[in-house]
């Protein structure tokens, strides 16, 4: 009986430590909501009535995402991680492995997290960069749209089609570097296969054919302008076979630069996969691993880390090719802009607001970038440029 009482206390007493370290966690976020708008108001008394419009600009994008990133934290951390953690506390009795399970709880809360914003994202991408990075791009416009000239009546009368043309060019790019990084890792490991006595006779030659295909992919596409390859492919496989419409369609754009950057990575992936030391797979086959193992638990996670700055540099490169794509009806940027051109005949102008966007969209993932290599303490190494 007593012990009995015993569980249930203790029970209890697991739940209330719950409820307030949840509490604790809720009430520092909205003490840190109510310090942002107090700070947000002293702000407008102060840089807006002092300082004057740029210093408020550039206040009001600082603290709009410092606190947009600190809202997705805590809500990560005190809702769904919460969860995990509650029902490992409630469950595992064991106090020896009570740390273990803390640690899978959240590792499960987080890549479950991930993957479902990933999802949601991949269905919903349409409302997803309308809602949020619309609403930044946009404002910009509003701003910019103020002056009383020609720059102005542009962004006004036309910023919901640059707006479009925007969202284009970043979707293309950063979906044509991730999945032309996906197809590279595949072409990298083929490129760098060789030949083991141990091997049969068709592993051998599977092996030679695949690298022989795949040094032929990279020489063309390499060798080729990404106009010349967009026209080819599009007109004469994409629009006759699959009846993919460049216009109407984001697909066959992506498709597109796919194929453009993977011939690129690869080379870059070759290059991370080769600068790994000759002991270490060595090591990795004598402790009784795999070639397959050897692979993907040693050599390519520092291969991947080493050629992240040339990865990185990719994708900026295609934030700016993407343009080239325009003479399949793309609708992205450089398109957009030839459309307000011949709308308004202001032809310098608008070129010069898509070059501002186009700075403006390359610094940004540049700083983004630069956060990820020293988050990651990357150290440059001398791999093959993408360019």
């Amino acid at each position: 009986m007593n012990d009995n009482k015993q569980d249930t206390n203790n029970f209890f007493c697991k739940i209330k430590k719950i409820l307030v370290s949840g509490w604790d966690g809720f009430w520092l976020f909205f003490h840190r909501l109510y310090s942002a708008i107090a700070r947000f108001f002293k702000f407008i008394y102060r840089y807006l009535f002092q300082k004057g419009i740029y210093v408020a600009i550039k206040f009001i994008f600082k603290y709009v995402f410092r606190y947009i990133y600190l809202g997705f934290k805590y809500f990560f951390k005190y809702t769904i991680v919460l969860l995990f953690v509650s029902i490992t506390k409630l469950f595992v009795k064991n106090n020896e492995n009570k740390d273990y399970h803390l640690k899978q709880a959240k590792k499960i809360g987080s890549i479950f997290v991930i993957a479902s914003l990933v999802i949601v994202g991949i269905i919903f991408y349409d409302y997803v960069f309308d809602y949020t990075l619309g609403y930044v791009f946009k404002f910009g416009f509003y701003v910019f749209g103020q002056m009383d000239n020609s720059i102005g009546r542009i962004l006004t009368k036309y910023n919901e089609l640059l707006w479009h043309g925007t969202k284009t060019t970043i979707i293309l790019s950063v979906l044509g570097t991730l999945i032309g990084f996906f197809m590279a890792l595949i072409m990298g490991l083929l490129v760098t296969q060789k030949e083991d006595k141990r091997n049969r006779y068709g592993t051998i030659y599977l092996k030679k054919f695949g690298k022989f295909l795949t040094k032929i992919y990279v020489t063309v596409i390499r060798s080729t302008p990404m106009m010349v390859q967009g026209i080819v492919i599009y007109y004469a496989f994409l629009l006759p076979v699959f009846n993919m419409n460049a216009s109407s369609s984001i697909y066959p754009a992506v498709i597109i630069v796919s194929i453009n950057t993977a011939a690129y990575l690869t080379e870059v992936i070759r290059g991370g996969i080769e600068s790994i030391d000759k002991g270490q797979t060595e090591g990795a086959r004598s402790l009784g691993l795999s070639s397959w193992k050897t692979m993907t638990s040693v050599v390519y996670p520092q291969a991947i880390k080493n050629s992240m700055p040339a990865i990185g540099n990719e994708l900026i490169i295609n934030i700016k090719d993407t343009s080239v794509l325009s003479v399949i009806m793309v609708t992205d940027l450089f398109y957009i802009c030839q459309q307000v051109i011949y709308a308004t005949n202001l032809d310098w102008i608008t070129y010069l607001i898509a070059a501002a966007i186009y700075l403006v969209l390359t610094l940004s993932f540049s700083a983004i970038l630069r956060k990820v290599v020293k988050k990651f303490d990357i150290k440059p190494r001398n791999l093959p440029s993408a360019n």
